[in-house]
């Protein structure tokens, strides 16, 4: 098991997304979505505490595919993360899709298990 963590920033003043459109569901929210060949995604969620990464939002349905109706907040900083199950060096693709700011994309692979010395 692995646990995959993504920090967005943005570092501009406008938020991705508005709190009046997060808040009435207006538009469409931000997406964060992880996928990859050779992985399954256990659970995922945005951090709720940056002191206690155990904590994060209740599980939702797909874990792969977090929906962001607050967006990232201006000046600000978001974390996600995952846990996901998979080969070493499998690779991730972690996409970042909003209505009011650019698409993002990441790559990267999953590391290696550390050798244990008996």
């Amino acid at each position: 098991l692995c646990r995959v963590t993504a920090v967005l920033r943005n570092e501009k003043a406008m938020p991705s997304r508005s709190a009046m459109a997060g808040e009435k569901r207006i538009g469409t929210p931000d997406r964060l979505t992880l996928s990859g060949a050779g992985i399954e995604i256990l659970t995922g969620g945005v951090q709720t505490d940056r002191f206690r990464p155990e904590l994060a939002d209740p599980p939702v349905r797909q874990p792969d595919r977090l929906l962001l109706e607050r967006g990232v907040p201006g000046h600000g900083t978001l974390t996600a993360t995952w846990v996901v199950r998979g080969s070493a060096d499998a690779e991730l693709l972690l996409r970042f899709e909003s209505e009011q700011a650019d698409t993002a994309e990441w790559r990267g692979v999953l590391p290696q298990p550390p050798v244990r010395e008996r």
